[in-house]
């Protein structure tokens, strides 16, 4: 039986590899203690707001509350609180709920918003190390992916405009959507308001549409910053910006996320989505719009704040050891760069490496794309002793010859991105 061609460019999140990895470390170590070193996905660990939960868990036991709700974009309420709460938490304009869209979480939301912002064979623009789900939304959209480079060092917009330069001389057209993440994902970068400013003016003449991936704008570390389209002048015009309620009140398993923007792109996000999707529960819905209430807008940069010091365990539980950690000033990961033996080997047998003979799990960069291969990422995801107790075994590992552990000889560690 033939599959889609487009399986194989699919970022391999999960591999055999890995795989075995696991499987050896499960009988050396136990499970419980590689759970309690799993810095892995990006699963918030902080409990919601009680008053939160309160009222899901009163709403969720309404017997003629649980059936489909419509419409899909969100009620009216849902809609009117969520505009409220970005316009506090950015200091603009209420937005009308008309340039608002709720959807079943970011994942779909950025295969929603392009599938209904572009055609089969047209360019994407992604930055060059990305988040996995935006790479699986362009490519199961038939959409080619083009690249510009977020690396350390290099500046935001002159690699957004050789991005287009190579675009339009190597296939003859421009991209027909620029994907920006202002909280790089899943390194967590921050892109200043110049920077979204100048993609915006640069964009407009072309015609081409932002999509702002915001999952992580809520969560500056203390002293940081950080920009939304919608605050930049003209953002507002230039595109949509798509925020998860996961990330803003801990609560993933909901499925909640918030498109907001150019009122004719939101029409054509909210046809596709109603195409697919009901709307999301009562209970959902009502605990939404409390937690947006005004009473919880302080929970998000809490979270940030606690994710900041995990950072700097990161960074102090790093420093005897002289490995590199990626400047960050929001968000919920922290990367690693592989010294040079360990870089040769790639992140995948070295993520699996670490598995095996000490028990501690991170993500290989090269789930993110080969310009993250020299990378390992860690998730925020624990208390600070358990962030900087991993962070010091890593780096000890690190400063190892790879050659001294022992492989399972079927090992796979190939990768395709």
């Amino acid at each position: 039986m033939e599959f889609s061609k487009r399986l194989r460019y699919l970022p391999q999140v999960h591999n055999q590899r890995m795989d075995r990895a696991y499987e050896a470390a499960i009988g050396k170590f136990g499970q419980p203690a590689i759970a309690a070193n799993n810095l892995t996905i990006g699963n918030p660990d902080l409990p919601p707001p009680q008053g939160v939960m309160d009222v899901f868990a009163r709403c969720a036991a309404i017997p003629d509350k649980q059936g489909y709700m419509l419409p899909a974009s969100g009620s009216s309420k849902l809609l009117t609180a969520a505009s409220a709460f970005r316009a506090r938490k950015h200091k603009i304009d209420q937005m009308p709920i008309t340039h608002l869209c709720a959807l079943k979480g970011a994942r779909i939301g950025l295969n929603n918003a392009i599938e209904a912002l572009t055609d089969e064979g047209d360019l994407i623009a992604l930055p060059a190390w990305f988040y996995p789900g935006c790479l699986n939304a362009v490519i199961m959209a038939y959409c080619k992916p083009v690249f510009y480079s977020v690396l350390p060092g290099s500046d935001f917009f002159t690699e957004v405009q050789r991005c287009f330069d190579h675009a339009k001389h190597d296939f003859g057209k421009y991209p027909r959507l620029l994907l920006t993440c202002p909280v790089g994902n899943p390194f967590c970068f921050a892109l200043s308001r110049s920077d979204l400013k100048q993609a915006v003016d640069y964009l407009r003449p072309k015609k081409t549409p932002i999509l702002s991936d915001e999952a992580y704008i809520y969560n500056p570390f203390p002293g940081e910053e950080t920009v939304s389209l919608m605050q930049v002048p003209g953002g507002p015009e230039a595109g949509v910006s798509l925020v998860t309620f996961s990330k803003m009140f801990d609560v993933p398993s909901w499925r909640l996320a918030f498109a907001q923007g150019h009122l004719g792109m939101m029409e054509a996000i909210r046809r596709v989505d109603s195409a697919g999707q009901y709307g999301h529960s009562y209970a959902i819905e009502q605990a939404a719009i409390e937690a947006m209430s005004g009473e919880y807008d302080g929970f998000p940069a809490e979270c940030g704040k606690n994710y900041g010091l995990r950072y700097q365990a990161v960074i102090s539980g790093s420093a005897d050891f002289d490995i590199e950690v990626l400047p960050a000033q929001a968000g919920m990961f922290a990367g690693l760069v592989l010294p040079a033996p360990w870089a040769a080997l790639g992140s995948l047998e070295t993520a699996a490496r670490f598995l095996e003979h000490r028990g501690k799990r991170v993500n290989p960069g090269c789930i993110h794309g080969q310009e993250a291969d020299g990378l390992l990422r860690l998730a925020l995801v624990k208390d600070v002793s358990v962030v900087k107790e991993v962070t010091r075994d890593l780096c000890e590992f690190l400063l190892t010859d790879p050659e001294q552990y022992q492989v399972p000889p079927d090992a796979q560690s190939s990768y395709i991105a």
